[in-house]
């Protein structure tokens, strides 16, 4: 990759994360992936840190803060590392997801499951350097996808929404079809004829729409949504 993955642990149970931490490294340095391991016994004191810092965060859900607060409120923060719960809970893995999870993984497994985690955490980071280049009258520019929370068509505009709220739509010449054709294998979902979505920053999917992670609610096609939500189902695993 080229770059040095930043990872933090999150949990109270020390010897848990000494072990996981050995672990990931050792994968890491078969692979020739350079790592950097922060550990966390605490929530609230994890929560005190700048998170931007991390590109991955292994969170436990049973903690001084629960695991998933910890994770809603990383989204707050307007950040988007990889967040993989590590839980000896099964039940608890519904919720994770709704926090926009990567993975989860229950402790009893975590020594088998930790070599493909890894391998799918370096293609999610190798995805988000992703771009489309937009042009507005005579400036080109390349937007990431991972910045992008969903697109929407106008007539003949289309209006990029972003995942921070404070960044302004940009609106471009274009036909949702065909960007759709272009970005559409790469995590972008068309739930209607005027919405493409980013996978990613969806919270959940019904026949009374699709709400985002930001709390904003989307129309779906009633008339595809059973296709609508096997595509989401497919993403999603």
């Amino acid at each position: 990759m080229g770059k040095i993955i930043k990872i933090a642990f999150c949990d109270d149970d020390i010897a848990f994360s000494d072990k996981a931490k050995s672990k990931v490294e050792t994968v890491c340095k078969q692979k020739e992936i350079d790592v950097e391991i922060k550990l966390f016994d605490s929530a609230a004191a994890f929560l005190e840190n700048d998170l931007s810092f991390f590109d991955v965060i292994f969170l436990d859900i049973e903690m001084d803060i629960n695991g998933i607060e910890v994770g809603a409120e990383i989204a707050k923060r307007k950040i988007n590392p990889i967040i993989i719960f590590v839980s000896s809970y099964i039940e608890y893995a519904p919720k994770g997801y709704q926090v926009s999870a990567f993975r989860y993984i229950l402790k009893d497994n975590f020594d088998f499951l930790i070599t493909s985690c890894i391998d799918d955490v370096v293609t999610k980071m190798d995805e988000r350097k992703r771009t489309i280049k937009v042009k507005t009258g005579m400036v080109t520019e390349s937007i990431l996808l991972e910045d992008i929370l969903y697109i929407e068509s106008r007539k003949r505009l289309l209006c990029i929404h972003f995942v921070n709220d404070k960044r302004p739509e940009l609106s471009y010449y274009n036909k949702i079809c065909d960007l759709e054709n272009e970005i559409g294998f790469k995590g972008f979902l068309r739930i209607h004829k005027s919405f493409l979505v980013n996978v990613q920053y969806i919270e959940s999917i019904a026949r009374t729409g699709v709400k985002l992670t930001n709390g904003e609610v989307l129309s779906v096609s009633q008339a595809n949504y059973n296709e609508v939500y096997k595509s989401f189902v497919f993403y999603s695993v």
